[in-house]
């Protein structure tokens, strides 16, 4: 369960960043002064973004993220407590 949170926290701060980061690149400029370096930095950025928001977007579109956030976790004091054996069982080990 602590997985599926994880991950999903770390689309949810990737895929911004990496947006951020490409939008940075072109409002400052230095992607048109460094040329294909900057082009290539705002392209992987892209591609970063896009990837990152795969796992989030399927998730909420499935209704999984909902499952997930709606889900309890188990409580210690909601442990089942061992049943006693059944009065059949008893008698078969030849105990009375």
């Amino acid at each position: 369960m602590w997985l599926e949170y994880t991950s999903h926290a770390q689309c949810f701060l990737l895929e911004p960043g990496s947006l951020g980061a490409a939008g940075q690149a072109l409002l400052t400029g230095k992607a048109m002064e460094q040329g294909v370096d900057g082009l290539f930095l705002v392209i992987i950025c892209l591609l970063f973004a896009a990837l990152f928001a795969i796992i989030p977007l399927q998730s909420i579109r499935s209704g999984a993220l909902q499952h997930l956030l709606m889900s309890k976790p188990a409580k210690a004091d909601d442990k089942e407590e061992p049943q006693s054996e059944p009065a059949a069982a008893g008698k078969s080990q030849g105990k009375s």
